[in-house]
């Protein structure tokens, strides 16, 4: 496969691709930061306002 080719499938797929790879274990906590970010960014917003 060329390089253009896999980028482009690769960032097309990018979500199932990890999705696939990542276990389970490393995906829970993966979860965990997002809404840890998400929270201090709503604190951080709701702070500025």
């Amino acid at each position: 496969m060329k390089l253009k080719t896999a980028r482009r499938f690769l960032s097309r797929n990018k979500w199932k691709i990890t999705r696939h790879i990542l276990d389970e274990n490393y995906s829970n906590n993966f979860m965990k930061q997002v809404r840890l970010a998400k929270r201090t960014l709503g604190d951080i917003k709701l702070r500025r306002f």
